[in-house]
């Protein structure tokens, strides 16, 4: 808490009925200088002004010098607090940003590191299907792979050895092992493409 925080405070805390009397005075202060500007905006002063003779400034009570004295006094206080209180507030956000960008960090690394792990397991099980599949009988490997959807078929045959997936391609259905070699024959194509690009 900065000095001036604790004399605004004594002083508020001495003065309590002063605040409400800040109030009058204000909202007399109000009054009175808009009842100014509408003399001011009157004919009569316009004429004057007009002519070159400059209306009489009205007389100013007491209570509106020392409204003004009181106001002018506690404007820069008040402008000091107001921006201590909006840095304080920023500063606040700052560091609830911070921890949430710091949470947000840990979390992604835990998915980049979930992501590694799982990449790697399907890359085994992969592995281990096709050497599964390699070292079935050529007839119920290619039982097997007819049932399947294509694209899984076509995956597990691209990364068998040419020997097995003759043998297997040669125990299938004429029009299925057909199917199967025109989209495998289509993604070489693609991929040799691709190279030449």
């Amino acid at each position: 808490m900065s000095d001036s925080d604790g004399l605004m405070g004594k002083y508020f805390s001495l003065h309590s009925s002063l605040r409400t009397s800040l109030l009058q005075v204000i909202g007399l202060a109000l009054v009175v200088s808009m009842a100014t500007v509408a003399d001011a905006k009157s004919p009569k002063d316009g004429k004057m002004v007009e002519a070159g003779i400059r209306p009489k400034p009205k007389a100013r009570s007491v209570e509106q010098i020392d409204a003004n004295s009181f106001c002018e006094n506690i404007s820069d206080l008040a402008s000091e607090q107001r921006y201590a209180w909006q840095l304080q507030n920023l500063i606040a956000l700052q560091s609830d940003i911070d921890e949430r960008l710091e949470k947000l960090e840990a979390l992604r690394a835990d998915v980049k590191d979930w992501i590694a792990k799982r990449d790697k397991v399907l890359s085994d099980v992969k592995e281990h299907i096709i050497l599964v599949y390699e070292r079935m009988r050529p007839e119920a490997a290619a039982e097997r792979l007819a049932a399947v959807d294509d694209e899984v078929a076509i995956a597990l045959l691209a990364k068998m050895k040419p020997r097995v997936v003759s043998a297997i391609l040669n125990e299938m259905d004429a029009a299925k092992a057909s199917d199967l070699t025109q989209e495998m024959a289509s993604l070489v194509e693609i991929k040799s493409g691709e190279r030449d690009q």
